[in-house]
């Protein structure tokens, strides 16, 4: 049967309805030269109520149900079942062709000429009725095959047998022979198991490939062409495999690994000395059955045009900058944030951009910052002993400043799980030998040595020798040395000049949620939470106005830890109303205006300690000047914070991404 003729079958009966309802039927299904139109459109366009409009579409389908009106087209329309589903197939091969059960299918309706969708709407009221009267089921999928449904079902059962018996890849000959079953057949049966799979240069597994999977298709590789027969120590195998690629690196760890947990692919022959099963004659037929085609570039990196046989690239269209990120973690326990972006860069030449490292480095569940600016996977932290671990990679000058500094702003000892005990009495140890050495900052001589010792006095300002693990008498020569020797040379007066950056009023009340989620203050997190950085002092800015308003108390010094003043509830919730009603908060509002005028209060009711009243009166001057220009006015605060409570907010919480704590013992 053809589209044509269907259409004038169609036509015919449509010819024996009223006027009206066929009117709204052609407007519907797109049956004249206007295209379908929604209800609305038809609802404007007769100038009828849109209910009245599909009460007259329901009853225009009712009338062309009576037998002398459908016979025709129905017996047409299971004429035509082969051609509406390969209308609609997701997939089609020559096994056979799916839809998957996720599918839209009012779009996939959509998508049919009009005069068969409202045959499928008139007989089977819904485009997923007739799929299940003329498909077979699937888990996932519906499918039509040339094959039996009893035996496509007996094979997909038969092959998640063999998936989660074994971890993949797997060779398509190997899969082939145990399913009894062609590769255009293998591939259908893939589309319909519970997972995504794809073929890859003779091998079949997960879509996208993971590094795992990839690791093992090149192992198996290295074998077939160049270790054929023979047996390879672990060493020799991950030397050969870091020198023909550079996109990825391999270690002992990771080779065995990967190995193990395959035995259908390896066999261990001794003591880390490894074969592999299969032969190049098993999968040199297979290894075009690939759905990913080498990038133009990959041939070019080879003298004759072609790549070896060795080599099976990566497929980069489906390689996210998070797998290198995780690849370098897997190289190294822990790695600075630098050296994972250097690593990218290598691997990839250029493909990701550098900013990609930074959002996978704080989004990705299997990521977690150990240390500031060090970063290592999860598994890796699960087994970090919160008292005894010490890295070196964080003896250095700058990790080691950033600990000090952020231990006198109050930061606590386990703030991040790389802050461990052990690890402040190693920074000890290595700051007392470096004090006297002309090494790090400065220009040599006198003044590198003097800012080391600098270094080593503060951090034992800070340090707690008492809850290191060591005997006694270390802590006790410690102690003594704390006492004798320690002293706090970091401690900076307030920026002068203080405003040169204004705080917006958002800027204030992002900065006053977070000190109310984690109980305290300081620079180091107000800085972060107005997005200055790390350790910018222009958070001094935030930290004035908030001891005014109430909303913290002054401590000794800016730069120590200070806690919540008794009108950081109030203050929050006036700001929080603002938000709740039009998305933003600034300076030149209702709210605005009440703060300022809080503020100018505070120079003499407000015990303001380390700040001056010079310092809200500059404040005040300079916000009145630059709300003439405009430059007060602040963006529409986000969605997320616009949508915080303030009083239900738990107390762990934190609107920025903060590291994960370790329960010490202590």
């Amino acid at each position: 049967m053809k589209k044509n003729n269907f259409r004038v079958l169609v036509n015919t009966a449509l010819n024996e309805l009223s006027p009206d309802l066929r009117t709204v039927l052609m407007l519907r299904y797109g049956l004249g030269e206007s295209g379908r139109q929604s209800i609305g459109k038809i609802s404007k366009q007769l100038k009828v109520k849109a209910s009245r409009i599909a009460h007259m579409e329901l009853r225009a389908i009712r009338n062309l149900r009576r037998p002398t009106l459908c016979a025709p087209f129905f017996e047409a329309l299971d004429e035509m079942v082969t051609l509406i589903w390969h209308e609609i197939a997701e997939e089609i091969s020559e096994a056979g062709s799916l839809i998957r059960k996720s599918e839209n299918y009012d779009m996939v309706m959509e998508a049919l000429p009009g005069e068969i969708s409202l045959a499928i709407k008139c007989r089977y009221g819904s485009l997923i009725s007739w799929i299940g009267c003329n498909a077979a089921e699937a888990e996932r999928d519906w499918f039509r095959s040339k094959y039996a449904p009893e035996t496509v079902t007996a094979k997909v059962a038969q092959l998640v047998e063999i998936w989660n018996q074994k971890t993949p890849p797997f060779g398509v000959g190997y899969l082939a022979a145990l399913l009894q079953a062609d590769v255009p057949f293998l591939r259908f049966l893939l589309a319909l198991s519970p997972w995504v799979a794809g073929f890859y240069g003779g091998y079949t597994t997960e879509r996208p490939i993971s590094s795992s999977a990839l690791r093992a298709i090149r192992l198996h590789r290295l074998f077939l062409y160049r270790y054929a027969g023979m047996i390879v120590t672990q060493d020799q195998l991950v030397n050969d495999y870091n020198a023909v690629y550079h996109d990825d690196q391999l270690n002992i760890y990771m080779a065995e690994t990967t190995i193990r947990t395959r035995p259908h692919l390896f066999v261990e022959a001794g003591e880390q000395v490894w074969s592999a099963l299969g032969s190049v004659r098993e999968y040199a037929p297979y290894a075009e059955v690939d759905d990913v085609i080498p990038e133009t570039e990959v041939a070019q990196k080879y003298s004759d045009g072609k790549k070896p046989s060795v080599v099976f690239e990566r497929p980069w269209s489906e390689t996210t900058a998070a797998d290198i990120v995780l690849e370098t973690l897997q190289l190294n326990d822990f790695s600075r944030r630098q050296s994972i972006a250097k690593a990218l860069f290598e691997r990839t030449g250029g493909r990701h951009p550098e900013t990609s490292v930074q959002l996978a480095l704080t989004t990705h569940e299997d990521i977690l910052e150990v240390a500031p600016e060090v970063y290592a996977l999860r598994g890796t932290c699960e087994t970090i002993d919160p008292v005894n671990t010490w890295s070196e990679i964080l003896l250095t000058k700058r990790a080691c400043k950033s600990f000090m500094l952020e231990r006198y702003a109050g930061e606590s000892l386990n703030a991040y799980p790389l802050w461990t005990p052990a690890m402040e009495q190693h920074w000890c140890l290595w700051a007392e030998g470096n004090s006297e050495l002309n090494l790090g900052i400065g220009f040599g001589g006198a003044s590198d040595r003097a800012y080391n010792r600098k270094l080593y006095q503060s951090l034992l300002f800070v340090s707690e020798p008492d809850l290191w693990p060591v005997s006694d008498a270390v802590k006790t020569r410690w102690r003594f040395k704390k006492q004798a020797v320690s002293i706090y040379h970091f401690a900076r007066s307030v920026p002068e000049p203080l405003w040169q950056r204004i705080p917006s009023l958002q800027d204030l009340f992002s900065v006053a949620v977070i000190f109310k989620r984690t109980g305290y203050a300081n620079w180091i997190r107000a800085s972060q939470a107005s997005g200055l950085g790390r350790h910018s002092l222009h958070a001094a800015g935030p930290m004035v106005l908030l001891i005014a308003l109430e909303i913290i108390l002054p401590a000794d010094h800016w730069q120590e830890r200070h806690e919540p003043g008794p009108q950081m509830a109030s203050a929050l919730l006036v700001m929080e109303k603002e938000i709740r009603k039009k998305g933003f908060v600034h300076w030149m509002d209702e709210t605005g205006a009440y703060f300022k005028k809080q503020l100018q209060e505070s120079i003499r009711r407000v015990p303001l300690g380390w700040v001056s009243g010079d310092c809200i009166r500059e404040f005040l001057d300079a916000l009145v000047g630059t709300t003439s220009s405009g430059q007060a006015i602040e963006n529409p605060i986000s969605q997320d914070m616009a949508e915080v409570s303030i009083e239900d907010a738990s107390e762990g919480e934190t609107l920025m991404k903060m590291p994960e704590q370790l329960r010490l013992p202590f």
